[in-house]
C-alpha cells in the first residue's frame, strides 16, 4: 500500500473520530435540554433534527473519502456506509458513557471530561476502519480497538482507586515532622485532613462528642508557633486561662463565622508546632490534655485509617 494512501485513510479516520467526538458532545447536550424540559413535542423534534444534522454531518464526510473508501462512492453505498458510521458508532458511544456513569466514583475534572470527549469518538473510527476494503486493515482496527480500550479501562481504574496512605500524604506534600498522634483510651481515631502546613486526626467515641487534635505550623486564623497562645479576631469573644505545662485553655463564648458556639480549644506551643485538641463539653478536658501530653510521632505507615469522604449531597 502507497505512502500517499496510508496518508489519507489515516486523514479519513482521524476526520471520522473528530466528527464523531463533536456529534455526541454538540448534539448531546440539546437532547438532555429538551429532555428536562419535560414537552415530549419538542423532545422528539430536537432528536429529530439532532439526527438528520448528525446523518448530514456523516455523509458529507463519507463522501469526502469515496477515493479511500469505494463504498461511499455510489448514493446507496453512502447512505449505507452513513447509517452503519453513525448507528454503530452512537451505540458504541452510549456504552463507553454507561460503563463511565457506572463505574466512575468521584467527579467529573477537566481532564477526565477531556479524555472522555476524546475517547467517544474511537467508535465511529473503528466502525470506518472496519468498512475499508482491506481485509489486512480491518484485523488491525479490531486489534488497535482492543488495545485502546482496555489501556482506557485500565487508566479510568487507576485514576479512580482511593489513593494509599502514603499517596494520600504525598498528594498533600505533608512533612514528617506533623504527623503526630496522642493517645486517648476509649476513643477510635482516624486521619481527617492533611495539607503541607497541617494534619488532623478525629477522635470518635459512641455517645460523646468527638474530639479534634490538629497539628500545625500556623494555627487556622493565621498565626504562627510563637504568637501567644491567647488570640482572637474581632469577631471573636473568648475567655483563655492557663491550664499549666505550657497549655491553655480557649473557650469561645459567642458562635462566630469562624467557630461555633461552646467550642474549646486546649493550645500548646512546642518544637515551633502548634498543637490544638478541639472539643466541646468541659469533661473532655482531661481527654484533651492526656492527648497532648501523650502526644509522639508516628510514620506514614503508622497513620490511623482516613476517614470516609462525605458524601456530595452531605456537608462535610
Amino acid at each position: 500500500m502507497k505512502r500517499e494512501h496510508l496518508t489519507a485513510i489515516s486523514v479519513h479516520l482521524a476526520a471520522t473520530w473528530t466528527v464523531g467526538s463533536a456529534i455526541v458532545f454538540g448534539l448531546g447536550p440539546l437532547l438532555l435540554a429538551t429532555l428536562w424540559a419535560g414537552r415530549n413535542a419538542i423532545l422528539l423534534g430536537a432528536t429529530a433534527l439532532a439526527i438528520l444534522l448528525s446523518a448530514l454531518l456523516m455523509a458529507a464526510l463519507g463522501h469526502a473519502a469515496r477515493t479511500v473508501q469505494p463504498l461511499t462512492s455510489t448514493r446507496r453505498g453512502l447512505l449505507g456506509w452513513t447509517a452503519s458510521v453513525y448507528t454503530f458508532g452512537t451505540a458504541g458511544a452510549a456504552t463507553l458513557i454507561f460503563v463511565m456513569a457506572l463505574s466512575w466514583e468521584g467527579p467529573f475534572g477537566a481532564h477526565i471530561t477531556a479524555a472522555l470527549c476524546l475517547l467517544l469518538g474511537f467508535p465511529y473510527a473503528v466502525t470506518a476502519a472496519f468498512l475499508l476494503p482491506n481485509k489486512a486493515l480491518r484485523w488491525t482496527t479490531l486489534a488497535v480497538a482492543a488495545v485502546t480500550l482496555a489501556s482506557a479501562w485500565y487508566t479510568a481504574r487507576q485514576a479512580n482507586r482511593p489513593l494509599t496512605d502514603q499517596e494520600w500524604l504525598a498528594e498533600a506534600r505533608t512533612p514528617a515532622a506533623l504527623l503526630r498522634v496522642g493517645d486517648a483510651p476509649g476513643y477510635a481515631l482516624r486521619s481527617s485532613a492533611a495539607t503541607d502546613t497541617s494534619y488532623a486526626a478525629l477522635y470518635t467515641r459512641p455517645g460523646h462528642q468527638p474530639l479534634t487534635l490538629r497539628i500545625s505550623r500556623t494555627d487556622s486564623e493565621g498565626n504562627s508557633a510563637t504568637t501567644p497562645n491567647c488570640y482572637g479576631t474581632i469577631a471573636q469573644t473568648m475567655h483563655c486561662t492557663d491550664d499549666g505545662a505550657g497549655r491553655t485553655l480557649v473557650t469561645y463564648l459567642a458562635p462566630t463565622t469562624h467557630k461555633p458556639e461552646a467550642l474549646r480549644e486546649l493550645r500548646l506551643r512546642r518544637d515551633g508546632l502548634v498543637l490544638t485538641v478541639q472539643f466541646r463539653t468541659p469533661e473532655d478536658l482531661t481527654t484533651a490534655r492526656h492527648i497532648l501530653t501523650t502526644l509522639h510521632r508516628i510514620t506514614p505507615d503508622a497513620l490511623p485509617p482516613r476517614l470516609a469522604p462525605c458524601p456530595s449531597a452531605t456537608p462535610c
